[in-house]
């Protein structure tokens, strides 16, 4: 399979199970990830691609980088469903 076709896939299945979600079903814990929330899962699954448009990628994805994409709530909640590009709304 084409790979932007898979990520197209991938994108449009995650939108269909998120955007119906009220504020307090994105506030719930994720059971296998229980210092996150629902929504600080969306936004790291979608904060890389975000910051590879971006522009914002080290080649070693050092230890800072890292972290600010791997702590709950560190995403900054920037991230939606929308691959028009731009800044995102805050989720």
């Amino acid at each position: 399979m084409d790979p932007v076709l898979a990520w197209r896939d991938a994108f449009d299945r995650v939108c269909a199970l998120v955007e119906r979600l009220d504020d307090a079903e994105l506030d719930a814990r994720v059971p296998a990830c229980p210092d996150w929330t629902v929504r600080d899962l969306l936004a790291h699954m979608v904060g890389l691609g975000v910051d590879v448009l971006a522009g914002d990628e080290p080649d070693d994805h050092n230890s800072a980088w890292t972290q600010r994409r791997s702590t709950p709530g560190a995403a900054g909640r920037r991230t939606t469903c929308s691959p028009s590009g731009g800044t995102p709304p805050t989720l």
